[in-house]
């Protein structure tokens, strides 16, 4: 159990040094060696765990999803999952450099892998699934493409990182999603529903 143990915190600190290395300097200009120099493992304990940088990238956009998939769990209003979601993965960009690093490999996805599919997809699909029950559940107006809706929440999200990341290194990141959500409710959910959705997140 003890060596297990070990060899769990070994792949951690492997992961969280490679992203480190990944959010700083971008998968292409990215080496193995600065990934080593980061980790303080040894070349073997290295190469154990992650026999490539592109398997170290795609282990961190794994993490990404299982992320994704705790943010959106729970009982509460499909919407205000996807409002929730979009505050809590905020939250994770400001503390954790596995989240960071996701979004900056996401957006880089096409320098490493030939698989069309992207974490962008993968945002947009859980959205859209959501907005989908919200809108059986009477809480989006009836007529409103949800898969307009999802692509707009995703690029709006992914456009307010990267400029909260500039001017405040993500400090006003939450602020940006409450204004945006404060634009968009009324936009899509009924009158009379909408105070029901906490913009600023629950």
């Amino acid at each position: 159990m003890a060596k297990q143990a070990r060899a769990v915190a070994t792949r951690q600190r492997v992961l969280e040094g490679a992203a480190e290395v990944f959010e700083e300097y971008g998968y292409a200009a990215t080496t193995m060696a600065q990934i080593l120099e980061r980790c303080g493992v040894t070349k073997g304990a290295l190469y154990f765990h992650f026999g490539s940088k592109e398997k170290l990238a795609r282990a961190i956009l794994d993490a990404d999803e299982k992320l994704l998939a705790t943010l959106v769990s729970g009982d509460r209003s499909p919407l205000q999952v996807v409002i929730d979601a979009s505050h809590g993965f905020a939250r994770e960009l400001q503390t954790n450099v596995i989240a960071r690093a996701s979004v900056r490999l996401a957006i880089e996805h096409g320098t490493f892998s030939r698989v069309e599919f992207t974490t962008h997809v993968m945002w947009q699909e859980g959205t859209r699934e959501l907005l989908a029950r919200a809108r059986r559940q009477g809480d989006l107006l009836p007529d409103i493409d949800i898969d307009a809706v999802a692509e707009t929440v995703v690029a709006a999200f992914t456009g307010a990182q990267i400029v909260s990341q500039a001017v405040s290194g993500r400090r006003d990141l939450r602020q940006r999603l409450t204004n945006f959500w404060k634009l968009v409710l009324p936009g899509i959910v009924p009158g009379d529903q909408i105070r029901r959705f906490d913009p600023a997140g629950g």
